[in-house]
């Protein structure tokens, strides 16, 4: 029979064994692909172990066998590349979730929308579609003059021709302008002598000197808000305002390309959203 001294040896030791094992047990462990650290000494990997949301190991699939545990989730990369994930410097997931409801004019590939013509159309769809009221706003989002067939911004009569009661507003893919129909100016009280804004400009007709309805920065910004005002808000949903749920919804999305950090370039200085 074993001593009571050793017995409590062998038993201390298997307890330590036991911590020690479980401390060092990944919760997941990647391989079967290039994994980049991006250090220099070091820049790929063959398998790398997490644990508690922290790396335990980069180096080689051998070498991390060790911190294979029973509770550890293999992941196979099947040739697939890890890699950090993104850090946005700069850009505006507040404009997207307060866009994510307009109608979606982007270019291919993005979009479908690659002349004026199914500008055009696209708008109307969208108004035949819900069967909007004929005074009933319409904002459209994500035109670009630069990679449709015309390479130039739609113009007022263009968008008249849309519709002459809906008031329609169509941005531009930059977020830096915007181009409105007769019923839009109206409805936001531009006349036709209006004076340009400081860090503003409306566009004329060179030949008539009328408004063509493109509105360019401040102009652009002041019209965007004052419709903003004007346009009732939607009730809340499962205790969720609809601008919240659609910030969430442009979280996911940011989220599902691979970025970890968000800076949201139109906040005072800069707020950061990091995943978790």
């Amino acid at each position: 029979m074993l001593k009571l001294h050793n017995l409590k040896i062998i038993l201390l030791f298997l307890v330590i064994t036991s911590c020690k094992n479980a401390k060092n047990d990944a919760d997941t462990l990647y391989y079967g692909g290039p994994i980049l650290t991006m250090e220099d000494d070091n820049p790929q990997v063959e398998a790398i172990a997490i644990k508690d949301g922290k790396i335990l190991f980069a180096g080689s699939k051998q070498n991390a066998k060790r911190f294979i545990g029973d509770n550890t989730n293999q992941i196979d990369l099947e040739n697939k590349t890890l890699m950090p994930g993104f850090i946005d410097a700069h850009g505006h997931i507040t404009s997207r979730a307060g866009m994510s409801q307009a109608v979606d004019l982007s270019p291919s590939p993005y979009g479908t929308v690659n002349n004026i013509p199914e500008l055009q159309t696209t708008l109307k769809e969208y108004i035949n579609k819900y069967q909007l009221d004929p005074t009933t706003p319409v904002m459209g989002n994500g035109y670009d003059d630069a990679i449709m067939e015309e390479h130039r911004h739609p113009t007022r009569e263009e968008l008249d021709a849309v519709s002459t009661t809906h008031p329609i507003i169509v941005i531009h893919a930059s977020g830096h302008a915007s181009v409105v129909n007769s019923a839009m100016l109206k409805l936001l009280q531009i006349p036709e002598d209006v004076k340009d804004p400081e860090g503003g400009h409306y566009r004329r007709d060179p030949k008539t000197k009328r408004l063509n309805g493109k509105l360019e920065e401040n102009a652009s910004f002041m019209a965007l808000m004052k419709l903003t005002a004007l346009l009732p808000k939607p009730p809340e949903t499962a205790g969720l305002s609809q601008s919240l749920k659609d910030f969430l919804a442009a979280q996911d999305e940011w989220f599902s390309y691979g970025q970890t950090t968000i800076c949201d370039g139109r906040n005072h200085g800069c707020g950061t959203y990091v995943a978790s």
